[in-house]
């Protein structure tokens, strides 16, 4: 038995095989917490002396219920639902109809397996990533994270999420785009859920014609409509495959920087610039702000904007926001980037565990739950056998077809192409500091200095 003094109140935790006693016997006739296994009552012990700072009730409250999520820690999987059983912990974010949506499926998943327990924890968006590293760090926390795909590079540089084994990964029902979010070094980390994608916003009561191409956008601008595009590089990157080639071809064996994609994107940038109706910004919000009041008639946003519309909207009246795919370049579509919510696996789990969290999470992507995530919430679906028809979801299905041609940056060029090195090139640009090509280069040769990878520059700062 491990005592621990807090305040004026002493915790023991003791082991859960006292007799035959339930874990509530436990608590009420020896005053203890119990544990299955000595080892994980040792890992609390030294969460408790890190927290010991905090208030003596608040932490004793904290301890006795993360300690009852815990459960046995056992769980046995086979291929008979009735005999499936365990218990394992989630944890996620989702708040309103959407949390309601992933709280009814997991109260079906138990009602198909009944020994099975899922204790699901809602934590809030700005605390629930911070609270997963600290606990999964010490060999605690939840079994099945649900969280943004920008968590991956974080989580996996601290290793608080397991690698999952390809033969748990049906990577058929996934759109292949989606599956690249949870993928980095060819390895697995987590199971796409839903996707976002930016997509192309407009004013249906001020546009006759929806734009098609970035051209008839710039020619809509010139004859009076309003059209904001946000140039940080996260969001700007869109436009640099519509009007050329990918900045860096990993398809060889050694990767290619190449400009013309870059520097025709600029160019058509600094143009659009000199046009009064056109509003370049960095500062995404505002620009969703001057959509959201009617001062814009074009705005380029994710599904996060979508979002928020909705909540803006009065009831019973009729909404003049609509939704449209991107415009396309003179060289292909646009190509913005992935995101989502993935399923991550905390790396501390038994293999007991992780099965029955892997098959929960087979439960969570399969076709009938991802229609309930988009026709309830009105979420979009990593499945991609879920059929999104454009007619009876005419916001939702833009985010679909543009979710199959987005892009995911690998972590080793995210730095570069999406971080502060990108966004120095447009700022420079926008502010007539320099040309396109010269900003390139000058990206360029930090890249090549700075990247370890082999890689090879563009000619065309050689004067090639």
């Amino acid at each position: 038995m491990i005592r621990l003094q807090v305040g004026n109140r002493r915790l023991r935790f003791c082991n859960r095989g006292i007799g035959r006693l339930s874990r509530n016997e436990l608590v009420e006739r020896h005053e203890c917490i119990p544990f299955n296994k000595p080892q994980v009552a040792l890992q609390f012990f030294l969460m408790i002396k890190i927290l010991k700072k905090l208030h003596g009730g608040v932490l004793i409250f904290c301890a006795f219920f993360l300690v009852s999520c815990l459960g046995s820690g056992q769980s046995t999987t086979t291929d008979d639902p009735d005999d499936l059983d365990g218990r394992i912990m989630l944890w996620h974010s989702w708040q309103g109809v959407e949390g309601e949506i992933l709280q009814t499926a997991i109260a079906d998943f138990q009602r198909v397996h009944p020994n099975v327990t899922i204790v699901v924890v809602q934590l809030g968006e700005e605390e629930i990533l911070t609270r997963y590293q600290d606990t999964a760090a010490l060999g605690l926390g939840p079994d099945i994270l649900v969280g943004s795909s920008t968590w991956l590079p974080a989580l996996r540089q601290n290793e608080t999420i397991g690698i999952l084994d390809e033969s748990s990964v049906p990577a058929g029902r996934f759109l292949p785009t989606a599956l690249d979010m949870g993928k980095e070094a060819d390895r697995f980390f987590g199971l796409p859920l839903t996707i976002d994608t930016p997509v192309l916003f407009y004013r249906s009561d001020q546009v006759e014609e929806v734009a098609q191409t970035f051209e008839e956008l710039l020619q809509q601008a010139t004859n009076g409509q309003t059209v904001a595009i946000s140039t940080g590089a996260e969001d700007a990157f869109l436009g640099i495959q519509a009007f050329g080639r990918p900045i860096v071809d990993t398809t060889g064996e050694i990767m290619m920087l190449q400009a013309d994609g870059l520097v025709e994107w600029l160019t058509w940038l600094q143009e659009a610039q000199e046009n009064p109706n056109v509003i370049l910004s960095r500062d995404r919000e505002v620009l969703a702000r001057l959509f959201l009041d009617g001062k814009v008639t074009y705005y380029i946003g994710s599904f996060a904007d979508l979002r928020r519309f909705r909540e803006s909207e009065v009831e019973g009246e009729e909404s003049d926001i609509a939704v449209a795919l991107l415009p396309s370049g003179p060289f292909s579509l646009a190509r913005p980037l992935l995101q989502g919510d993935l399923l991550y696996f905390n790396a501390a789990s038994s293999s007991d565990q992780r099965q029955l969290a892997l098959t929960l999470a087979e439960f969570l992507t399969n076709e009938e739950q991802n229609n309930a995530l988009l026709r309830e919430a009105g979420l979009v679906p990593a499945n991609q056998r879920v059929r999104v028809n454009s007619r009876v979801y005419p916001e939702i299905f833009p985010f679909v077809q543009s979710g199959r041609t987005a892009a995911v940056v690998p972590r080793t060029l995210r730095l570069f192409l999406i971080g502060e090195s990108a966004d120095a090139i447009y700022t420079a640009v926008l502010a007539g500091v320099e040309e396109p090509l010269e900003a390139f280069c000058g990206w360029q040769a930090e890249v090549l200095t700075e990247l370890s990878t082999p890689i090879e520059g563009d000619p065309a700062c050689d004067g090639g």
